[in-house]
């Protein structure tokens, strides 16, 4: 099982959150959903260059506690964990999330790659430098990544040459 890829080690717990949910093993039987970004979005996205592994699943959800503990739960199976602190994290409100895993009471969904990298440039821009300079480097550059540049008034050289 260490084998598996970041999709599939998401996709294995979400399968077992679904089939707990569906058992009546925890919780009542309730849909919760599960949009999730930062470093695990962008590891899924399969970038064309190196990025370093993330422990943290950051994820927007409307899961109980009672849900998040499972989750976190089957996520040490895989040394990872759910960053709680995911609610406060700002990512563009128009985000497009694209579907990960969808059971009869979980869905995940996972942001597409442009949101993901400005996000990281706005939040962390120092930190996240070589992340934007190897995207650039990689050709990965969409209309849509550009559109969102402008709009959010990013001044990329300023990210490039660390004067932020």
């Amino acid at each position: 099982m260490e084998t598996l890829n970041l999709k599939s080690k998401l996709v294995t717990v979400f399968e077992e959150l679904d089939t707990k949910i569906s058992l009546g093993e925890i919780g009542k039987k309730e849909h919760v959903e599960f949009n999730i970004f930062g470093q695990s979005a962008l590891l899924e996205a399969k970038v064309g260059f190196e990025l370093e592994q993330s422990k943290d699943i950051d994820a927007y959800t409307n899961a109980s506690n009672i849900f998040l503990f499972e989750f976190n739960d089957f996520l040490k199976k895989f040394q990872l964990s759910y960053d709680s602190l995911s609610r406060e994290a700002w990512m563009p409100p128009e985000t497009v999330y694209r579907i990960l895993y969808e059971g009869d009471f979980v869905t995940a969904r996972i942001a597409d790659l442009e949101y993901i990298i400005v996000s990281k440039i706005i939040n962390a821009p120092t930190k996240n430098r070589m992340i934007l300079i190897n995207y650039l480097n990689a050709g990965n550059a969409s209309v849509l990544f550009k559109d969102l540049v402008k709009k959010y008034n990013i001044n990329l050289e300023k990210v490039i040459n660390g004067d932020v």
